[in-house]
């Protein structure tokens, strides 16, 4: 009868921790869909990173939980154990993407049940844009280019800079960072002797590619 008893007892045992363990796991599965287009985002690094709290004081240094990457469909799945954190923070990434950071409140990350969590990040693209003067009227020969869409404000990114060259021998070439799938305006003066013309065009910044656009006079 004791050693029933005992018996039991372990089972009891056994199952609680087992229980116990399982609610202090956390599941978290999504998808990432690119900008514009809605395409699966594959081969993005996406991290989870907390703020841990220890004998109720807190870091303001985000330690990883855990880092999953996209499949070739854009989903992701993970699993950790539940910290004590006082917030959360995702950092996606990739080198055919545009980073994305967003922070979540942990009462919103749920240990006993399955949780799904999608984004939509931006596809990086390149424009090329190469300037020469191949009419060579006179050393005082001079264009006025400027970037008129959107600036985004980041690192190698299309800026409004308002960009001046002079001289006969004029031949440069520059290149930009912008989110694939969306449109750049720019427009530019071209300055001869005593005259001075306006132009401006636009044109669609193909994702994953560099587009190249070549003006002359």
């Amino acid at each position: 009868m004791k050693y029933k008893l005992f018996i039991f007892g372990f089972v009891c045992l056994f199952i609680f921790n087992c229980k116990k363990n399982k609610d202090n796991t956390i599941v978290i599965e999504g998808n990432v869909t690119m900008s514009g287009s809605g395409a699966p985002a594959a081969g993005v690094t996406v991290k989870l990173q907390y703020q841990d709290v220890n004998n109720n004081t807190f870091s303001n240094v985000y330690r990883t939980a855990v880092t999953a990457v996209t499949d070739n469909n854009g989903n992701y799945s993970m699993s950790f154990e539940n910290p004590t954190a006082l917030n959360y923070k995702w950092v996606l990434s990739s080198s055919d993407y545009f980073g994305f950071e967003e922070s979540q409140d942990p009462v919103q990350i749920s240990s006993s049940e399955t949780n799904t969590k999608n984004f939509t990040i931006s596809p990086v693209a390149y424009f090329s844009m190469h300037i020469k003067n191949e009419f060579m009227t006179s050393s005082t020969d001079s264009i006025t280019y400027q970037n008129t869409s959107e600036a985004y404000g980041c690192s190698n990114c299309c800026s409004n800079a308002i960009l001046n060259f002079t001289g006969a021998s004029t031949d440069t070439t520059f290149v930009c960072k912008r989110i694939g799938g969306t449109e750049i305006k720019f427009s530019w003066f071209v300055t001869l002797g005593s005259t001075t013309m306006a132009y401006r065009d636009s044109l669609i910044c193909q994702p994953f590619d560099t587009t190249y656009y070549f003006i002359s006079y």
